[in-house]
C-alpha cells in the first residue's frame, strides 16, 4: 500500500545551525500526494535566521513518483532482468510494508 501521512500545512522536518553562517534553520515540508498516480510533490521551505535577526525563505520544490514492489518486478522483468531479492533497508532486512525504502537487486534473466 502506498503510505504517507495526509497533511494540510507545512510540517517542521528539523532544526538546526548552518556552521558557516551561524544562522538558524528550520526546514519545514510541504506535501500533496496523488495515490491513484502514485506522485507526491514536495516542496521543502527553509527558513534561515541570522544572528542579527535577518531571515531568508528558500524553497526546494520536487516531484517523486513512487514505483511499488510489484510494479517494480514487472518493470524490471520486462526489461529482460531477475529480481534477486527485494529488501526494505540497507541492511538488506527484508521488504515489507512497514520498510522505509525499497531496494532491489536484479540480474540479467538467462
Amino acid at each position: 500500500m502506498f503510505q504517507a501521512e495526509d497533511v494540510s500545512g507545512l510540517v517542521v522536518e528539523r532544526i538546526f545551525a548552518n556552521p558557516t553562517t551561524g544562522a538558524t534553520v528550520i526546514q519545514q515540508s510541504l506535501a500533496r500526494l496523488d495515490r491513484a498516480e502514485q506522485l507526491m510533490e514536495l516542496t521543502w521551505v527553509y527558513d534561515s535566521v541570522e544572528p542579527d535577526g535577518t531571515t531568508r525563505r528558500d524553497l526546494v520544490p520536487l516531484r517523486l513518483r513512487y514505483t511499488l514492489a510489484p510494479e517494480m518486478r514487472l518493470l524490471l522483468d520486462r526489461a529482460g532482468l531477475q529480481v534477486e531479492g527485494l529488501y526494505g533497508d540497507t541492511d538488506l532486512n527484508p521488504y515489507e510494508e512497514e520498510s522505509p525504502r525499497l531496494f532491489v537487486v536484479a540480474t540479467r534473466a538467462r
